[in-house]
Parts: C-alpha cells; structure tokens; sequence
C-alpha cells in the first residue's frame, strides 16, 4: 500500500513538472504589444478638387511626413482619408464653418488601417477654399 501511494504521488509530481516545462517557454515566448502613444499633429494639406464631391491632393507634417489625400466633401462636413508613404491610412471627419474663401473648424479621426488601425484624435483645421491650402493640429494617438 506505501509503495503504492509513493509511486502514484511520484508519477503526478513527474506529470506536473512535464507539464510546466512545456508551458513555461510557451508564455516566455509571448510578446507584448506595442504600447500606443500620442503624438502632436501638424500637417499642411494642399487639395484641388477632383469632382463635385471630391478631392485630392498631398500632405506634409508630423507625426506621419508625407503622402496623398483623397477627400469626399458635403459642406459643411468633409471626410479624408490620409495615405501616409510610410503605409497605412487614417480617415478623419472634419466639419467646418465657410466666411468667404477661409474656412475653420475641428475634426476627429474615425478609421486607421496598418499601424494606425485603432487609432484616435482630434484637432483644429484653418484654410482657404480658394488656394485649396489647409492647416490640421491637434492630436494623434496609435
């Protein structure tokens, strides 16, 4: 009966430690993800219409350098999708209010794909409908 128990308490102890040697390198292995931040946003954006509803144009400014923009305009609202060269898209929303040729207003960012996907932010715009010449600030998060 000893002998018994021994050998049944010996084999559950083996088992246990085969199995915390398989899992321990499993959770060693896991790497965290990267921790988000948030950046200062400044961009200068140049457009030119493209259609009734829509523009394109560049982009230059920080945190996400250069790229492309495409635009899809029902004013007072306007929705951009920002194509950094880098990779990766943010699309904002930003409404405004038109005095003459200058306009002024806020935005906030609705969708990112690659390393923006999940991303957030928010921020002032200024510019002039004319020169099709826009300034963004405010804040990005991903």
């Amino acid at each position: 009966m000893i002998i018994s128990t021994r050998r049944t308490v010996g084999s559950c102890v083996g088992t246990a430690l085969i199995g915390a040697a398989l899992v321990v390198p499993q959770i060693g292995a896991a790497k965290p993800a990267a921790a988000a931040k948030t950046y200062t946003l400044s961009l200068k954006v140049k457009s030119t219409r493209s259609g009734a509803t829509a523009a394109k144009g560049t982009f230059s400014g920080k945190p996400l350098g250069r790229g492309t923009t495409t635009s899809k305009v029902a004013i007072p609202k306007e929705t951009i999708t920002l194509r950094p060269t880098a990779g990766g898209t943010i699309t904002l929303v930003a409404i405004g209010k038109v005095s003459g040729t200058s306009v002024k207003g806020g935005w906030k960012v609705t969708k990112g794909t690659g390393k923006y996907k999940g991303g957030s932010g928010k921020g002032t715009f200024t510019g002039n409908v004319r020169s099709g010449q826009f300034r963004y600030t405010g804040s990005l998060h991903y």
